[in-house]
């Protein structure tokens, strides 16, 4: 009985469940909690048997703006459903406005253009450059592959190498944002072949030693007139550089700058460049035109040695000093003024130009001397490779015309067989002309007086009389004469009575030998007679005269004693030879030395107040002195020299001094 019960019972909620499965969609009502879900375009509600009902699309309010949108800014509104509250949000659109440029110019490596303050790009433009920047945007373009360093306070950037070795460079004004101002020692000198082309910028300042050394592909360089200073061997060995401008901007420029640009035709240099320095443009074998700066102070040697095609140079009147072979080899090189601030001409300074026709020089030798005896061993041959007086060899057979501007002495066989030499022009200036200084010039032309022969210049024709030329028994020296050169009146016998003023400096070697002159008058201040500088013995009119008279207030008068003014330290040589009639001489104790032949031949010359000032005596001083019978030796005299009193017949007593060590 229990038994079927419970079979009875199971069976009935069997049936109770199928029936309830087979019936559940007309009988199930969805349920939910009382919420939405939703995404962006619906809501529903969820049943919990998880299937979506109540599907909707959203029913919005109006738009709500959260942030104003402006003409730079867009802006954003929202917007909520009304049954689920969705919140919807999207951004408002920029304002429409009139689109107006910056002044800002934005660029890339092709275009530039302005923007609107909302970003629109306006006045798209390609570039358009000067050089390396765009005239337009200031866009620079340059060269990606190089190398730079900080200058030593930080502030700027050195260009010190071309990594890659690139063939056309452009160096760019900055790097990094700061200025480059320099190119470095040996920048561009490394793998130096493979560059064609170098764009330096403005800002520039400096080029280092050797920065383009042997840059030989390298055709044309724009130094900008920002640089201040160029290297030491900045652009040598760029032997196919045609031209180069030194801008006004550069105060420095290194030795050897430009040496070995074998192709380098013309050159011009700024105003601010001083020195031409050591080797500047040595072996610019095709250097034809070049132009220097007015602010030059010195030629240095070997500048422009080799430069073969260099056939004129104007020197600045500025420059002091011409250095040794700085034009050497200059081959056609055919005229050359040297200005009158020149003080010195180096050795060799125009050897082996052996196309010069025309030399200017402010004196002749090396250097304007004081000193008689160096003068004496200086001569044009000097300064085209000559080293003592008898090297005449030097001086180029092509010169036919010197011009000396200045100076006070033409040495010693200044211009010694000059065969070809046609024209000398001799200044004013000029108070003294050595032994033989024309000899061998036998083509020399001179100007033709009615008393004589001269060498002048064109305001004064007579400056150096080389032969008098008179059938009268009197002769007058002209007043503008300020030299007379050797043998001037030798084997002229017609001539008695010379006149000489004190505008007679010097008198050359043998000018009165064997001549018939008896009387000389001398119109000038004694003082000016014993300036007179006698080259030999035979310069003195004296050798052959017998009366010598100076001029005074009252007329010329015979000398017969002569008193030497304490002004004087010394009595040249040949100063008094041959003064047949002078019997006393005082010398004052400021003299120190007197001269060779200084009294020789004064045969009545009886008288010598001689002090213990006189430390030198010089050889043959009083030689034939044939009057003089006694002489005391001054206190400090150490040496006799040779001939001092050779042929004073009549010397018959020389009182010694304790310090005499030597007698020739």
């Amino acid at each position: 009985m229990r038994k079927s019960i419970t079979f009875f019972s199971f069976l009935f909620f069997l049936i109770f469940i199928l029936m309830n499965m087979c019936s559940c969609e007309g009988v199930h009502k969805h349920s939910s909690l009382n919420y939405y879900e939703s995404d962006k375009e619906n809501h529903w509600k969820l049943c919990s048997c998880g299937e979506k009902y109540d599907v909707e699309v959203h029913q919005y309010e109006s738009w709500e703006i959260i942030v104003e949108s402006t003409i730079t800014d867009k802006g954003l509104r929202k917007r909520k459903c009304t049954k689920c509250f969705y919140e919807d949000m999207e951004e408002t659109p920029i304002k429409d406005h009139p689109h107006i440029a910056e002044e800002m110019w934005y660029s890339d490596e092709v275009q530039h253009w302005k923007q609107c303050i909302c970003g629109k790009k306006l006045d798209i433009e390609k570039h358009t450059f000067n050089n390396t920047i765009c005239t337009i945007c200031e866009y620079e373009k340059y060269t990606m592959d190089l190398e730079f360093e900080l200058n030593e306070t930080g502030d700027a950037y050195i260009v010190v190498q071309n990594l890659f070795q690139e063939q056309d460079v452009i160096i760019p004004h900055k790097y990094q944002g700061k200025p480059v101002i320099g190119i470095g020692d040996f920048a561009f000198a490394i793998d130096a072949l493979n560059i064609k082309s170098i764009v330096i910028p403005d800002s520039i300042i400096s080029i280092g030693k050797r920065a383009f050394y042997n840059c030989s592909s390298l055709t044309n360089i724009e130094i900008p007139n920002s640089v201040t200073s160029i290297g030491e061997g900045a652009f040598g060995g760029c032997s196919n550089l045609t031209s180069i401008v030194i801008p006004e901007s550069v105060r420095d420029l290194g030795g050897w700058a430009f040496m070995d640009c074998s192709e380098l035709v013309d050159v011009k240099i700024g105003n601010q460049v001083k020195l031409i320095d050591t080797d500047t443009f040595v072996h610019c074998e095709k250097l034809e035109t070049i132009v220097l700066g007015d602010n030059i102070i010195a030629i240095e040697q070997c500048a422009f040695y080799g430069c073969k095609c260099l056939k004129n140079i104007e020197i600045p009147n500025s420059v002091e000093k011409v250095g040794d072979h700085a034009f050497y080899d200059c081959t056609s090189l055919e005229k050359i003024v040297v200005p009158q601030k020149v003080k010195e001409i180096g050795s060799n300074a125009f050897g082996n130009c052996n196309s010069l026709k025309s030399i200017s020089i402010p004196f002749v030798g090396e250097k304007e001397y004081d000193d008689e005896e160096i003068a004496y061993f200086t001569n044009l041959g000097i300064i085209f490779g000559g080293s003592s007086v008898n090297e005449y060899c030097q001086i180029p057979e092509s010169l036919i015309e010197v011009v000396v501007t200045g100076g006070s002495k033409i040495s010693a066989f200044a211009f010694r067989y000059c065969k070809n030499l046609k024209s000398i022009s001799l200044p004013d200036s000029i108070t003294y002309i050595g032994t033989e200084a024309f000899e061998g010039c036998t083509e020399l032309e001179y100007y033709e007086g009615a008393d004589g022969y001269y060498l002048g210049n064109t305001n004064n024709p007579y400056v150096c009389l080389l032969k008098a030329k008179s059938s009268n028994t009197e002769y007058k020296v002209n007043e503008k004469t300020r030299c007379i050169y050797d043998r001037a009146f030798t084997d002229y016998n017609t001539i008695k009575d010379i006149y000489i003023a004190d505008n007679i400096k010097s008198i050359g070697a043998s000018a009165f030998s064997d001549s018939g002159i008896e009387n000389v008058y001398y119109h000038g201040m004694f003082n000016n007679w014993l300036d007179l500088d006698f080259i030999t013995a035979g310069s003195n009119p004296m050798c052959v005269a017998s009366h010598f008279f100076l001029l005074e207030s009252g007329g010329y008068k015979e000398i017969t004693s002569i008193q030497i003014p304490n002004t004087y330290t010394t009595i040249k040589n040949n100063q008094f030879y041959g003064f047949t009639y002078l019997k006393s001489v005082s010398i004052p104790n400021s003299v120190i030395s007197i001269g060779n032949f200084a009294f020789a031949d004064c045969i009545s010359l009886t008288d010598i107040d001689m002090p213990d000032s006189v430390e030198k005596i010089g050889y043959s001083a009083f030689e034939g002195c044939e009057s003089l019978i006694g002489f005391r030796l001054p206190k400090y005299l150490k040496k006799i020299e040779t001939f001092t009193f050779s042929n004073c017949t009549n010397l018959s007593s020389i009182t010694l001094n304790d310090e005499l060590e030597c007698i020739d």
